[in-house]
This record gives structure tokens, sequence and C-alpha cells, in this order.
């Protein structure tokens, strides 16, 4: 009977219609329409319960949002990998990634010869080392070595090839 209404579900679901010959052939027991329109009705939870909260002191670095401004205008909000911006109702957007880490061990310094403009999905990809640029060529490497591109580079921009070994070498490790 559970099969046959997960069955019914997924088909509703779908917006399948399923022949009433493949029903008796699968199930063979009758089942009524009321059960069937049964599983498509709201059910009524319980009153929500508010998440607790609690205090949080937090020690974080504070960049220099003049330089990371500066930047995203350079190459107009636009990913310097994949030439994506993000659309929103006022304006576009795009992130600033450091080559070199300004936290933890890493101690990267905050200024535009270790940043790059990049969209939210390549910016992820670097921060969990899915990719790097290779510092002479400007290749973009995934990290099982394939080539997925070239990073762009405006004359304007002097990205720093010390920022650049140090994430190919340190963070990505090649």
């Amino acid at each position: 009977m559970n099969n046959y209404l997960e069955l019914i579900e997924i088909a509703q679901k779908y917006s399948i219609q399923i022949n009433q010959n493949v029903k008796n052939k699968l199930f063979p027991h009758k089942i009524e329409d009321a059960e069937l329109t049964s599983i498509n009705k709201a059910i009524d939870i319980d009153d929500p319960i508010l998440p607790k909260h609690s205090m949080l002191e937090v020690n974080r670095i504070i960049r220099d949002t003049k330089k990371t401004k500066e930047l995203k205008k350079l190459y107009d909000y636009k990913c310097q990998i994949c030439g994506l911006s993000i659309q929103l109702p006022n304006s576009d957007f795009c992130e600033v990634h450091h080559l070199q880490p300004l936290g933890g061990d890493h101690k990267g310094f905050d200024v535009i010869e270790n940043m790059i403009a990049v969209c939210p999905n390549h910016h992820t990809l670097f921060d969990y080392r899915a990719i790097a640029i290779h510092p002479s060529t400007l290749d973009i490497f995934q990290y099982d070595k394939k080539i997925l591109g070239k990073l762009f580079v405006k004359p304007e921009h002097k990205l720093s090839s010390v920022y650049l070994e140090y994430h190919f070498k340190q963070v990505f490790n090649l």
C-alpha cells in the first residue's frame, strides 16, 4: 500500500498520468479515490518555536573596502575568470578574492596587487582550493590539473606575481 501511495505521490508531483492497467498490475488491491486525494492535502503542524539566540564575540579582519570597490569598478563588476556579474535591482555585483588570504597563518596584505574580482561561484572555488591561477601563464587550473581558461587582467591592474605564486604553491599546493 505504501509503495502505491509513493508512486502516486511521485506521479502527481511531476504531473504524470498513470494508466489504470499499470496501476492494476502493480497493485492488484483496490484503492479508493479518496485515498489518492488525501496524499496531496496540507497537514497541520504544531506552532513553530523560534530558534534560540546567544551572544557571540567575533574577532575579524577589517578590510579596506575602498580598495575592493576600486577593483570591482575597474572590472565593471565582472568576474575576471568568466566575465559574468550578478545582476541586482540597483547595481551589478561581484566579489573580491585575496590570493594570499588575510587570515590564519597566511597573513596576506589587503592590497589591490593581492586581489582579483570574481563571481561568487569562482570565489567559492578559490576558497575551497578547487581552482588556482598559474603565476606565469595566468591559466586557471582545476584541482585535477585540468586547465579551465585564463585570467583576464587589465593593464591598470598591477597584480603581483608574489601573491600569485603564494596562492599557487602555498594555498593550492602545486
